[in-house]
């Protein structure tokens, strides 16, 4: 059995590749064109305990089309030993999707092949590639993948260096007809054959992503009645970029538990199967204060060039599940104030991660791109408040954005 991941972030190599090679797979990885990378790279754990290692992979390669690829990996493609094909691109896979398609037709039709997209929010290129999947007897199947990862700076051998939490899963969406490979990939602790897809990916995108996504704006904004850091000794509050700074702060934890609540009532109306929703949410906080993270990557696309992709990941993760709750006719509270503090963070140039780029060139900003930004928090508010408050809410934002320009 042999595993194919195209695109070397830091969950790839930190979940899937070594859930696959603990199953006992063959594994290949495919970086950008070019992509030198060793064959090995380095991982650590999270805890002190945790020592260094560095796993090694079967082929570490940089193709720019299938061809590229060495011989002897499209030997095992080519061949009717089953296959894994996973992608962790995001929007990168447009740059990807020929490969991918090409990797695809080169199987035998009937060689097993299963197709994973593993992504929070796959791109609508994925459904492209799922009907070459269709066309090419491969089986797609959907997967929520769920660790703590980030990537270091490259040691002086050029490998990749990456940390992860101990707390993690990969859920895979059961296929229709039995599947060997899969069965033997379930191995690896964190994988699981899941007949509940879509409860179980929202419960990760909210109560996972969601309160990520919270905590970090919580954490951002810094101010007294959300955040304050001491440094001892000297008595002075400071804004801090490591995210466990922030997942220790009595007032966040407060409300990140008041937010988890929330989520968890709107769970257990839309998946009244789906148990432990909370200790699910408290495991993941935990976590939070354990892994070495920035702020800064989480907030990696809160920018003040295009807001508006920004804007849907919170309507995704957040905006859904208070929508649920005021249907409910429950408190949407926690999740209003949440978007308080990123509406208190728009009011400052500063607070966005393109700042420097904006202060040497303030043309940068275009009103046609905020009007987007605008268009899409208007849909985001619209759901879970009234109609008064939606757009008092919209014109807060508008102002914001206004007075940077």
């Amino acid at each position: 059995m042999f595993h194919v991941h195209i695109g070397p972030s830091p969950l790839a190599l930190g979940l899937l590749i070594p859930c696959t090679k603990a199953a006992g797979f063959g594994t290949c990885v495919v970086g950008r064109p070019g992509d030198d990378s060793p064959n090995s790279y380095g991982y650590v754990g999270t805890g002190p305990e945790d020592l260094l290692s560095y796993p090694k992979v079967d082929a570490f390669e940089g193709p720019s089309q299938y061809s590229d690829l060495s011989a002897e990996v499209r030997r095992k493609i080519e061949s009717d030993e089953p296959l894994l094909l996973t992608c962790t691109l995001r929007e990168m896979i447009v740059q990807r999707q020929s490969l991918v398609e090409e990797l695809l037709r080169a199987r035998q039709k009937d060689a097993e092949t299963i197709f994973l997209p593993c992504e929070n929010a796959p791109h609508s290129a994925y459904a492209q590639l799922i009907a070459v999947c269709e066309e090419t007897g491969a089986t797609a199947r959907c997967t929520v993948v769920n660790r703590m990862c980030t990537e270091g700076e490259r040691d002086s051998e050029n490998r990749r260096m990456v940390s992860a939490h101990s707390l993690g899963e990969w859920l895979i969406e059961r296929p229709s007809e039995p599947s060997p490979m899969l069965e033997q990939l379930e191995i690896a602790a964190e994988v699981k054959m899941i007949d509940d897809y879509k409860a179980r990916q929202a419960r990760k995108l909210w109560m996972v992503n969601g309160a990520h996504q919270a905590l970090a704006l919580m954490a951002w904004e810094g101010t007294e009645r959300t955040l304050e850091i001491v440094d001892e000794g000297e008595g002075q509050a400071r804004r801090s970029d490591d995210l466990r700074d922030a997942a220790r702060g009595a007032r966040v934890l407060a409300r990140l538990s008041h937010l988890h609540a929330a989520m968890d009532d709107a769970l257990i109306h839309e998946y009244p199967h789906l148990k432990g929703s909370l200790d699910y949410g408290l495991e993941h906080v935990i976590a939070y204060s354990e892994h070495p993270d920035s702020v800064k990557r989480v907030l990696g696309a809160f920018r003040r060039q295009d807001l508006a992709p920004f804007i849907k990941t919170m309507e995704i993760r957040l905006a859904r599940p208070a929508e649920i709750c005021a249907s409910l006719g429950r408190s949407v509270a926690p999740f209003a104030y949440v978007f308080d503090v990123f509406e208190n963070l728009c009011l400052s140039l500063d607070a966005f991660l393109d700042v420097a780029a904006l202060r040497i060139d303030p043309g940068l900003i275009d009103p046609e791109v905020d009007k987007r930004a605008l268009q899409a928090y208007a849909r985001l508010v619209k759901g879970w408040t009234s109609e008064d408050e939606a757009e008092e809410r919209v014109r807060r934002l508008a102002r914001a954005l206004a007075s940077h320009r």
